[in-house]
């Protein structure tokens, strides 16, 4: 599958390499591998689409009460359970992906006397939930959440990324304009799909 981003630049920003082609260069990789993340995530698996984690048959499901006076306590105590049923096939959980929203809320979090559950604000070090380390992505909808064994997933690289420029659009001619696009073309699997578990909202 061909993993593709792109960008509309003039002829004139083409001219100014390498100072210009050395931010390009990092702006169209850091496109590709948002575009892998969407189609790791959410990749439908029709029309050529890599099938996504939350499209996969066989990944478990879970869901948490969301409209109680403490939605965010609610999800952070249904994760536990998820890491249980994670276990309980054989996997062990490397790590939990939420949105960046739910993340914050967790950060949030306060005992009865104020203090907040996970360190606040002069914490040092990685942030987890239940000894795993938690990663955001925005990729997926506030409220869901994907833990598990991230092991049993893989990205076959099949080649590097390819960079092409097109201008032969008539208006893109006319404009003095160029679409830069570029390509990683490669393969992405889930191993043991049970081994993940997809939490949403009730």
């Amino acid at each position: 599958f061909g993993y593709a981003d792109g960008y509309v630049v003039t002829t004139q920003m083409l001219a100014d390499a390498p100072a210009f082609a050395s931010f390009m260069d990092g702006e169209l990789r850091y496109g590709i591998r948002r575009v892998q993340e969407d189609y790791l995530l959410n990749g439908s698996g029709t029309g050529g689409e890599p099938r996504g984690i939350l499209n996969t048959t066989g990944v478990q499901a879970d869901t948490y009460d969301g409209s109680g006076a403490q939605p965010i306590k609610a999800l952070v105590e249904k994760v536990r359970t998820g890491i249980r049923k994670v276990a309980k096939v054989g996997g062990s959980t490397t790590a939990i992906l939420l949105h960046p929203e739910d993340n914050e809320q967790i950060d949030l979090m306060k005992e009865a006397d104020g203090a907040y559950t996970f360190g606040g604000p002069a914490q040092i070090g990685a942030q987890t939930l239940w000894g795993r380390p938690r990663v955001t992505s925005e990729k997926i909808e506030r409220g869901q959440v994907i833990l598990g064994d991230f092991k049993q997933i893989a990205y076959l690289d099949r080649d590097g990324i390819s960079v092409e420029a097109f201008n032969q659009h008539e208006d893109f001619a006319r404009r003095n304009l160029v679409y830069v696009r570029a390509e990683a073309r490669g393969l992405q699997a889930i191993w043991r799909p049970s081994r993940l578990l997809i939490l949403e909202e009730a």
